[in-house]
């Protein structure tokens, strides 16, 4: 009876063991997610976005479904969009560009330039554009963030326009530390 109940137990065991190994990834990824959650330390969150990053290619399907839920944390969603891109880009693109539409919410509109931005994503530059007179200041301050990753041509000259003609003077000196960051102007430079 003893070794019934012992070969049960170390059969258990040896299962819980086995599942865990193999989920060991998705594991990590929500401990990651969790302590976002938890933590306003900015380096810690770098951290964990890196580690995050790091096994993005073993937890796929978790970062889609992450990014998708709009209800989600914003330090998760970024996480995972960091994660995705790192994985693969185009696949990222793909699933940020929805976000874009007309009719989402301006936070989770903000978010998605941010996210394309990131990486300095090139192939969805027309798809942002259009925000750029968007009402809403945390879209246009992700708008100076993806326009000063990209670096093309275009992206500093409508940096210079931003500079020169935002309402808001945090707007304006977000585009000047772009364009400073690009090596367009020199630092430091006093936006009026």
């Amino acid at each position: 009876m003893h070794k019934k109940i012992k070969f049960i137990l170390l059969f258990g065991l040896l299962l819980l063991v086995l599942v865990i190994w193999v989920q060991r990834y998705y594991l990590i990824c929500y401990y990651g997610f969790w302590m976002l959650d938890n933590t306003t330390a900015g380096s810690e969150i770098e951290d964990i976005n890196i580690e995050i990053r790091e096994i993005g290619n073993h937890v796929i399907p978790l970062l889609e479904k992450t990014y998708k839920d709009t209800k989600q944390s914003q330090k998760r969603r970024g996480a995972a969009a960091w994660a995705m891109m790192k994985v693969d880009q185009a696949r990222a693109e793909n699933l940020f560009l929805p976000y874009l539409l007309k009719g989402n919410k301006d936070e989770i509109v903000a978010q998605a330039i941010y996210d394309l931005g990131r990486n300095g994503s090139k192939n969805v530059y027309n798809a942002v554009l259009p925000y750029l007179k968007s009402p809403n200041d945390n879209i246009r301050w992700a708008i100076v963030f993806y326009l000063g990753k990209v670096n093309m041509p275009k992206s500093v000259i409508l940096l210079q326009q931003i500079k020169e003609t935002d309402q808001s003077k945090e707007i304006r000196i977000a585009a000047a530390y772009r364009l400073q960051l690009l090596g367009v102007l020199p630092r430091p430079y006093k936006v009026h």
